[in-house]
């Protein structure tokens, strides 16, 4: 500071003590010595200097004593707006923040603008709330119930309900390290690609826009010609009834979707199913990287056609992932599933799926949204004629009643379903280990048996097989063993023609049975379910990835006939049955025809001594010993026999398959498992 401030501060009339004094002169000699050092860059503040200069010759004393006693004032402002000015230096990043905003805005205004063009080219996706609801084209079931059918596909994801459910460990899986190169997946919402994955390769499926009526988008799938070489191919290995051959096909186009879900059929057979799940997660995958821009999960307004062949795999890959997120405990995002599957098309419903749809809802305790889909939709589709739907909607009025306090409509209901199913109760006792008294069993209005229809029995089994884990509840129990009583005590105590005329209706609605519902009885592959298919679907050759097909399907390419062999037009039933058990025979038996052709070709005698046919008995000797072989195998080492082939894209020395496959395998164990 120098020696001027000073006496402004200390005042005019104040002499300064000669240490002070001395202070000052060096103070005043440091700034005259600095000030002839820097003369060549005049500062700015030296203007300001001197205008203090002029206007201190100037003023009188009595303005300089009123100069001292306003100085500290003054010096108090000066520091105030210092330190305004140095809050203001420090607020100037905000100007960067400002730039980021104004990038923001730029690139937002692009993507508006992309958006734009492709609406103006595609046509503007409805949302649901703008549809008529008189509208039939838009579908009777779906317009009246369009909440119900939006999925949310925050519940789309399964580990996300598990770190709900089991906590934050419980959805981590060990995750393999990549050492040569980092493999970047799209993000999607059905599936989750992990990194022991294969890169993502299109092999030329797509899906098109095939029309927009009034605001119902139909959708299909489309194979492009190099997707439908590799169909053919994979069709000549399902023939061969060799896993090897798929396998095979599916290392060189590891998303191949018929492939995928062929071989997780077969890795479920062996009980790897983890395995099989992930097999299903990557057909789902390929499929969510193959959608049009204008297909959206969670509306209820986009179709795809069940005839077409190209559109049931996306089907049946749905209600495989349905079934497994089911055995993670993920009912909430099954539930998802569900709504998602049936709003494809929500008429015809090709897969049945309103026969589960209520297990993942009470699964999932949405004891709501079965009260109301069951009444928004029984008009329609009689919901309440289905076994599954009448006890599920009774079970969640009465969890609904346990706030309320009342159980009159819940009794209501549970009463009116057994009147209409009264065989199910024993059977259903039986599989809970639950005893009743003999009043309620050995009533004649329970003894009913399943012979009034076929249809009707495989429903109820299929209800019992599924959601018996319902009735194992002790308020459950008591609350049924309640209503049975109740139903006991009407039964003797009035002789109206209710039972006949439930007898009556059960005859008439319950003839033949669906094609959807043999389709989904052979999708759930639920145990100790009987069901034996008609004549007329047995004679007609189907397959896993695609169950009974439908009768007037149609496809937009046709398949090629395939050159087949000597030997394998040759073959009898014997070799059917044989390549039907073991699917590896094929290709044996074909070398025992060119065995037998070169036997041949060179005039080897295939006579015996007694002049019959050595051939066929050759045969039948080499079809028992390759028989024995393959049993011994398959009892040494069953899990051997399914990891040769599934193979991976990443290994390519044939020598360490064996120990990459049980690094992956350890690597890739779930935490939960």
């Amino acid at each position: 500071m120098s020696s001027r401030a000073m006496r402004k501060i200390y005042g005019m009339n104040a002499a300064p003590s000669p240490g002070e004094a001395e202070s000052l002169q060096q103070a005043e000699d440091a700034y005259s010595s600095q000030d002839e050092a820097y003369h060549t860059r005049p500062s700015g503040f030296n203007i300001l200097m001197d205008d203090d200069n002029s206007n201190s010759n100037h003023d009188d004393s009595g303005q300089d004593q009123q100069d001292a006693i306003t100085a500290p004032a003054l010096e108090v402002t000066n520091a105030v707006e210092g330190s305004s000015k140095k809050k203001k230096k420090r607020k100037k990043p905000k100007k960067t923040n400002s730039k980021k905003q104004d990038k923001q805005e730029a690139t937002v205004d692009e993507v508006e603008a992309a958006i734009k063009a492709v609406n103006d080219r595609l046509g503007i996706l409805p949302s649901v709330e703008k549809v008529k609801g008189n509208d039939d084209s838009f579908g009777k079931i779906a317009i009246k119930a369009q909440g119900l059918l939006t999925v949310e596909h925050r519940h789309l994801n399964s580990d996300n309900e598990m770190r709900r459910k089991f906590g934050t460990g419980a959805a981590k899986s060990i995750k393999k390290k990549v050492h040569n190169k980092k493999k970047i997946f799209r993000s999607t919402w059905l599936a989750y690609p992990k990194d022991t994955w294969p890169p993502m390769v299109k092999l030329g499926l797509i899906m098109q826009l095939l029309k927009n009526e009034n605001g119902v988008y139909y959708f299909t799938f489309i194979h492009l010609p190099d997707y439908q070489k590799v169909q053919f191919q994979f069709l000549d290995a399902v023939d061969t009834y060799d896993p090897n051959a798929i396998a095979r096909i599916l290392n060189m186009y590891p998303y191949h979707i018929d492939s995928l879900l062929q071989l997780s059929e077969t890795c479920k057979i062996s009980e790897d199913f983890q395995m099989a799940a992930q097999l299903i997660e990557r057909a789902l995958y390929s499929f969510e990287n193959s959608f049009h821009p204008l297909f959206n999960l969670t509306q209820v307004n986009c179709r795809l056609d069940y005839l077409r062949p190209e559109n049931r795999a996306f089907y049946v890959a749905l209600f495989q992932q349905i079934k497994f997120v089911g055995h993670r405990s993920c009912y909430r995002t099954g539930l998802e599933l569900c709504k998602l599957l049936l709003s494809l098309d929500p008429d015809e419903d090709p897969l049945c799926v309103y026969l589960m749809i209520d297990f993942y809802a009470l699964k999932s305790e949405e004891y709501q949204y079965i009260v109301r889909i069951f009444n928004e939709v029984e008009h329609d589709r009689n919901l309440s004629q289905l076994p599954n739907f009448a006890f599920s909607t009774a079970i969640a009025k009465f969890y609904l009643a346990m706030e309320t306090g009342s159980r009159v409509e819940a009794d209501s209901l549970l009463q009116k379903a057994l009147m209409m199913f009264p065989m199910i109760l024993r059977p259903l006792l039986d599989k809970c280990s639950v005893k009743f008294s003999d009043t309620i069993i050995e009533h004649p209005f329970f003894k009913s048996s399943y012979s009034e229809s076929d249809g009707l029995r495989i429903l109820l089994h299929l209800y019992i097989e599924r959601c018996h884990s319902f009735w194992k509840i002790p308020e459950i129990v008591d609350w049924l063993a309640s209503n049975c009583e109740a139903i006991v005590e009407r039964m003797n105590s009035t002789t109206d023609k209710v039972v006949d005329e439930l007898s009556e209706k059960r005859n008439q609605r319950y003839r033949g049975i669906p094609r959807n519902i043999y389709r989904h009885v052979i999708l759930s592959d639920i145990k100790d379910m009987p069901v034996s298919l008609p004549a007329e679907m047995t004679q007609t050759s189907w397959t896993v990835f695609d169950p009974l097909p439908p009768v007037d399907s149609f496809s937009s390419y046709i398949r090629p006939p395939r050159n087949r062999s000597a030997g394998e037009e040759d073959e009898g039933f014997l070799s059917l049955f044989m390549r039907s058990l073991m699917p590896s025979f094929a290709t044996q038996q074909g070398e025992q025809h060119r065995r037998q052709e070169f036997a041949a070709a060179g005039g080897v005698p295939q006579q015996n001594a007694d002049g019959n046919d050595q051939n066929s008995q050759n045969g039948y000797t080499w079809i028992r010993d390759y028989f024995r072989q393959a049993i011994a195998e398959l009892r040494a080492n069953p899990r051997a026999q399914i990891n040769n082939f599934i193979g991976r894209q990443d290994d390519q020395n044939d020598g360490d398959n064996e120990e990459v496959n049980e690094d992956e395998s350890e690597d890739e164990i779930n935490a939960l498992d």
